[in-house]
């Protein structure tokens, strides 16, 4: 199965109940700070976000800047994306299928390319990188954000081997946040930093879906609290990387 039909049948099948999820819903509420924190003058930045997904993500942060162009390879959810963002009174939000950076619609003030490099091959995520580059105003922000080769986590992964499988595309796997660096400076950027965005509560909230909003909430704060810690962040399961354009 190729990545655009893996994702076609995920968002028709199981997104909406795991993205909709209380746990999931603290991951991104989470991500949705950090990326306004580390977006210059997001409130008049004009954004585009690759891999959007089904644009939950991107319809919630429209308001807090000028405009944001979504991409994702999945016709589904794409669709699914512009229907959120109609349903939500949007419109400064625009999606569209494809699966790289509509150089086009540049330059953007930030690129944020959430949850996609550990789909790629290195030479895809080199001319991914590039394009990016390309696209972005000079001093403009870029983001990646990616799950970590070196998470606690992954121990556990022969434990719950079918469940990984069905939640994994083919063709994906983990990073290394310094070869993420290194590929990122090669590109032409200038990386200012790592930064641990979970220590576990992502593949959890994938596995169980069905947790309820109170364990939820406390699994969401202990997970901050071992993020606090340097010693035990470096094992968190998912990491960014920011970088600047001169």
């Amino acid at each position: 199965m190729c990545e655009r039909e893996f994702h076609d049948e995920f968002y028709e099948r199981d997104a909406e109940r795991i993205f909709s999820s209380p746990l999931y819903g603290r991951l991104l509420e989470r991500h949705a700070r950090f990326l306004l924190e580390v977006t210059p003058h997001a409130a008049v930045a004009r954004v585009l976000s690759v891999g959007c997904g089904d644009g939950r993500r991107e319809v919630a942060l429209a308001p807090q800047v000028r405009a944001i162009v979504g991409t994702d390879l999945s016709p589904v959810a794409i669709d699914k994306a512009a229907q959120r963002a109609q349903a939500a009174g949007v419109t400064n939000a625009q999606f569209l299928v494809g699966d790289g950076v509509p150089e086009r619609h540049a330059p953007f003030d930030a690129i944020w390319c959430l949850g996609v490099l550990h789909h790629l091959p290195a030479q895809e995520m080199a001319a991914l990188l590039q394009a990016a580059r390309r696209a972005l105003a000079p001093g403009g922000c870029f983001v990646s954000m990616d799950p970590n080769a070196g998470r606690f986590v992954g121990a556990f992964k022969p434990l719950v081997r079918r469940a990984y499988g069905r939640f994994h595309s083919p063709d994906e796997r983990e990073l290394h946040p310094r070869a993420v660096m290194a590929a990122i400076a090669a590109a032409g950027f200038v990386p200012i930093g790592v930064r641990y965005t979970d220590a576990f509560i992502s593949p959890l909230a994938w596995l169980y879906p069905q947790l309820p909003e109170r364990p939820a909430a406390a699994l969401a704060r202990l997970d901050e609290l071992v993020l606090r810690v340097p010693p035990l962040a470096r094992f968190a399961s998912g990491f960014a990387v920011v970088a600047t354009a001169l």
